[in-house]
């Protein structure tokens, strides 16, 4: 599975997505009461982005299949790195809220997909093992996302928003430039389908009626 480069490139791209989404988490809550934002509004913010994250992850892995992976990676990434910078010009806390809720539909469009690219390029048989390398980088992706961000802001909460904006600008462009076309990732997948040894089945006792 190491071996197998879209799978490798699409867990690259969603590692790199999730240090631009982990940089903000220690920040934002700080961002939000420094404008204003009370304790029922900071409970919303969370509220609003993991119900509108529920409501449009089927929405948004329908468009995946009519649209293709990639494009709705590349539109979801873009449109997520510009509300990073949107926060830097909000000073209504009920506009948290709002930024939170359009944030979790907009961040629906990348999992999604990125799991169809996983099971594009991975023949059936060896889709755990894919699945689990994957989840291991989204995991370290979002590890190293909070140390990062809690060191730009230290320079200020602003650093951590252009950080975060900067790391989803980088997955596009190694989405674009790694990741193979739908027909490509089949044609690997078969390939490599094909160079694992397949084991004989094995022979029961034979029965005598």
């Amino acid at each position: 599975m190491l071996r197998n480069r879209s799978l490798m490139a699409v867990s690259l791209v969603v590692a790199v997505t999730f240090i631009g989404v982990g940089m903000v988490v220690p920040v934002r809550v700080l961002y939000a009461q420094s404008h204003g934002a009370s304790l029922a509004v900071i409970g919303a913010m969370a509220s609003a982005f993991f119900l509108s994250n529920f409501l449009f992850q089927y929405p948004t892995g329908w468009l995946a299949d009519l649209w293709g992976r990639k494009p709705l990676m590349v539109v979801g990434l873009a449109v997520q790195a510009g509300l990073a910078l949107v926060y830097l010009t909000v000073t209504d806390p009920v506009a948290f809220v709002i930024l939170r809720f359009v944030e979790g539909a907009v961040s629906a469009s990348v999992l999604p997909a990125a799991r169809a690219l996983v099971a594009d390029s991975v023949p059936p048989e060896q889709r755990g093992e894919a699945y689990g390398i994957f989840g291991g980088f989204l995991s370290a992706g979002f590890l190293l996302g909070p140390a990062i961000g809690g060191l730009f802001a230290t320079l200020g909460y602003a650093s951590a928003f252009v950080g975060s904006c900067v790391f989803r600008l980088v997955a596009i462009g190694l989405l674009l430039t790694m990741i193979k076309a739908k027909g490509q990732a089949h044609a690997e997948a078969r390939a490599e389908a094909r160079a694992v040894p397949r084991r004989a089945p094995r022979r029961g006792p034979a029965l005598w009626l």
